[in-house]
């Protein structure tokens, strides 16, 4: 292998796994590895003697060197407690009640999840620029294993402080942002004559903004395997390329018109891209479809694969932690899928009639996409529905006439102009597509549900999927031995998972407005309060862990150590054995009379920042008591012996 001719997917592969090195590592052992790879590198090139081929790895293995230096410092960065001062833009929303609004506020140089409390009323809109002068703390993760992960969603996409209590000072603003585009034109919808539901669905479609979708739709999109359509996608960057192309195709008939209007494609693409706020998939889908664009301009090919690698590694430049975000996971899997496994199956059957062959390749595409993202799907998700394709054949055909009519619509009344005829048509295709998914989600059986995959399980399963392609294509033993090894692997994996869920025993208190404690023994787990409720309810679905039809009472055993939940008022604490209390914000009562002689540490699982936190850790400092706070990080004990449930009467 030249080293001309190295792939660029190659470097993309290699800068990724710099990025996961730098993070596998600490600060005390990158320089021992980065001296050891690059000893490797010397030997190496003097060994072989400059040939091609080693050239490749050498430039595979500098890559991983330097992708690694240059990105150890972001990929752990922790974040210390600093002064935010200066201006900033919201620039995201989170949640909102009477009471406070949370979202995400962007500096210069930086952004802050912000707590904002409500006075008079008045919201921060998007796009709003603010001043502030606050102190900021770290973003605390709870660490609940195999569970969506607040802290680590906005690490990756560096944040990684907050401000707990906003205060700020509105700022005049006459500058036109992105924010500002976008929110207009969610009022330009707003004001039109659409129904409710077709103004959710157009603003999710063409904006991005799923915030007015109800939640029966959003259930019933997610359960039929479709919500991935109303997210902005490579689908709805293809189509508006399309129906660019079209538009503008008068342009062709004149000199050097196929660059001009490629150009004005790529111009207007990038500006859809700005106004939706430069998503991962969206970013990906105009990185590769710019690339085309242009490659059809000059009247030239581009490899499609190389596209992907382009997109992948901008994205990864710009934020190595992209490599760790769900959705820039499943969306270049689904892509890869869809461009490696659709030839082969497209093949497999030849219609004759026009009709069948369009049902068959959209089949095609559809088992590609779900071949190549179904262990993400129940890694993550822990859900997988068979009905994708039933789904995908009904509502992706609608949803592409829905699109263009969302271009056009949105063209229409940007001008203040509106046919009745077109929102008679828009309004019922809506309808359409929300009985075609609630009745495809009704059908409880073909959805699948609490399955688990663990991450050993899923790279096997990459790596088998990968293994039959390549078999596939060059039918050579070696690689019927791989699958063999690889089928193998995955079986003593299962056999070493289940192995440890049997063996794994662990107590964990997260903080919450009543303490939430969970015990894990055997392959099974009891809860403190209300399964359902309970912030480890993912957890023992994602663990595949099975419920007793126990609880945890206030006072139990857990490896013959006491420990007293104190859920509710007590007068006194009459336990006469070594013991931990576990304090919320229910309890008011003054520290001395809850604690006596044989405590022997407190854990706090109240709210941060509060009075009775402060109260508790005072308390315990002066008393040169342990104290364990339960908002900086979950309370965790393992051990390898057995679990005792027995649960003590309540005092």
């Amino acid at each position: 292998m030249s080293i001309k001719k190295f792939p660029l997917i190659g470097f993309t592969i290699s800068y990724i796994l710099g990025i996961l090195l730098s993070s596998a590592i600490s600060i005390n052992n990158i320089i021992i590895y980065i001296f050891i790879i690059i000893l490797v590198i010397l030997i190496i090139e003097k060994i072989v003697n400059r040939l091609d081929f080693y050239k490749s790895v050498l430039i595979l293995l500098s890559t991983i060197v330097v992708s690694a230096g240059i990105n150890y410092n972001l990929i752990n960065n922790k974040g210390s407690s600093q002064k935010a001062s200066g201006e900033f833009v919201f620039i995201k929303e989170f949640y909102s009640n009477n009471n406070l609004q949370s979202g995400i506020i962007k500096g210069e140089s930086n952004k802050i999840l912000a707590f904002i409390p409500i006075v008079d009323s008045i919201y921060l809109e998007i796009g709003e620029r603010i001043f502030i002068n606050d102190n900021t703390s770290k973003i605390i993760n709870l660490g609940i294993p195999n569970t969506f992960n607040f802290s680590q969603y906005l690490k990756n996409k560096n944040i990684v402080l907050k401000v707990d209590n906003l205060e700020y000072i509105k700022v005049k603003d006459n500058k036109i942002n992105a924010f500002k585009t976008n929110r207009a034109l969610n009022n330009i919808i707003d004001s039109g004559e659409l129904n409710y539901n077709s103004k959710a669905i157009i603003k999710a479609l063409v904006l991005g903004n799923k915030d007015d979708i109800s939640d029966s739709v959003i259930s019933s999109f997610s359960n039929s395997g479709i919500m991935h359509l109303l997210a902005l996608s490579g689908l709805h960057i293809a189509i508006l390329t399309l129906f660019l192309n079209f538009m503008l195709l008068p342009l062709t008939y004149i000199k050097s018109g196929a660059l001009v209007r490629s150009i004005i494609i790529i111009l207007l693409l990038w500006t859809y891209a700005y106004i939706t706020g430069f998503s991962n998939s969206i970013v990906r889908s105009t990185i590769m479809f710019s690339i085309i664009t242009i490659g059809q301009g000059l009247k030239k090919e581009s490899n499609i694969y190389n596209n992907i690698a382009i997109a992948a590694l901008i994205l990864i430049i710009i934020n190595p932690l992209n490599i760790y975000d769900v959705g820039f996971q499943l969306s270049f899997s689904a892509v890869i899928g869809i461009v490696w496994i659709y030839p082969i199956l497209n093949k497999i059957l030849k219609p004759k009639n026009t009709i069948l062959k369009y049902i068959w390749s959209l089949f095609c595409v559809s088992i590609a996409a779900q071949i190549a993202t179904l262990p993400l799907t129940i890694f993550y998700f822990n859900s997988f529905s068979s009905l994708f394709f039933i789904a995908n054949l009904i509502v992706i055909p609608t949803i592409t006439v829905l699109l263009v009519l969302s271009y056009i619509y949105m063209l229409l009344v940007s001008f203040g102009i509106e046919f009745s005829l077109l929102n008679l048509v828009y309004n019922n295709l809506i309808v359409f597509i929300e009985l075609a998914s609630s009745y495809i989600a009704s059908l409880d059986v073909f959805i699948f549900k609490n399955l688990y995959l663990s991450t050993n399980s899923v790279i096997i399963i990459f790596a088998f999927t990968v293994t039959i392609l390549v078999f596939y294509k060059y039918r050579k033993v070696k690689y019927v031995i791989s699958i063999a090894l690889l089928i193998i692997s995955l079986q003593l994996n299962k056999i070493h998972e289940l192995n440890k869920l049997f063996t794994s025993n662990t107590l964990m208190v997260a903080a919450s407005s009543s303490a939430d404690i969970v015990i894990r023994k055997s392959g099974s787990i009891v809860f403190s309060r209300n399964d359902s409720i309970s912030i480890f309810n993912k957890y023992a679905k994602a663990n595949n862990l099975t419920k007793l039809d126990l609880k945890i009472n206030d006072i139990f055993n857990y490896n013959s150590y006491l420990y007293w939940n104190l859920n509710k008022e007590y007068t006194d604490n009459v336990i006469t054995t070594n013991h931990n209390v576990i304090i919320g914000n229910k309890i008011i009562n003054n520290p001395s009379i809850l604690i006596n002689k044989n405590t022997k540490g407190v854990i706090f699982t109240g709210y941060k920042n509060s009075l009775s936190e402060k109260r508790w850790e005072y308390y315990c400092k002066i008393n040169i008591l342990p104290f364990y706070n339960c908002n900086d990080s979950l309370y965790t004990i393992k051990t390898k012996k057995v679990v005792e449930y027995a649960n003590i009467n309540d005092l």
